[in-house]
């Protein structure tokens, strides 16, 4: 009777201690599964995120256009105005003209700018930190000069002012920007300096009629 007692005894505990291992199993696994989802998920949201700031730039690779002439991709040459307000602008056109100082060829770029870093800044000064406006022949690539003291001669001079004035963080403005083309022919890239470094440089091009 004893024997049987303590047969009933053992086999109790050995269910017990089995359940007990499950149960910390079970528990054990269950924030792994929670923190592997939360990964995915949140890398999913990111590549999301990446994959639309960009919607209205392209990769703009240096190369043969598809009319065999153009220097950009195709779809790098963007209809105006392009929205890129996820950047801080919207450019309205882009027009060549003739510098009044030196009388050498430039383009006149009127935009809409908002201002969305912490501190005052020109609408130029937040364009060159942002883009590298460039002519290249495929070879060599020539970064331009801003021209904005170069438009005495253009119409708005308001906007021309306001593309040197210091805009608040948030305020939004119109103005005109100005860069000296190192080639009078050859069309113009607008590259993101953020992308120039990853192999796949993105931006927008400009036809150079």
């Amino acid at each position: 009777m004893k024997k049987l007692l303590l047969s009933s005894v053992v086999l109790l505990s050995t269910v017990f201690i089995t359940a007990c291992s499950q149960k910390q199993e079970t528990s054990s696994v269950k924030p792994n599964q929670k923190s592997e989802t939360a990964v995915k998920q949140k890398n999913t949201t990111a590549s999301s995120k990446n994959t639309s700031s960009d919607s209205n730039t392209q990769t703009i690779t240096a190369g043969s256009g598809a009319d065999g002439k153009s220097i950009y991709p195709a779809a790098a040459y963007k209809n105006l105005p392009l929205d890129l307000s996820d950047k801080g602008y919207i450019i309205k056109s882009i027009t060549k003209g003739t510098g009044s100082l030196t009388g050498k060829p430039i383009i006149e770029i009127e935009l809409t700018f908002t201002n969305k870093s912490k501190m005052n800044q020109s609408p130029y000064m937040a364009f060159v930190i942002d883009f590298d406006v460039q002519q290249t022949d495929g070879q060599t690539t020539q970064s331009l000069l801003g021209a904005n003291g170069e438009m005495g001669n253009f119409g708005n001079q308001d906007l021309v002012k306001m593309g040197d004035t210091q805009v608040n963080p948030g305020a939004t403005v119109d103005a005109i920007i100005g860069f000296q083309l190192d080639d009078d022919a050859k069309d113009v890239g607008f590259v993101l300096r953020s992308s120039q470094f990853n192999g796949n440089p993105q931006g927008f091009a400009w036809h150079n009629q």
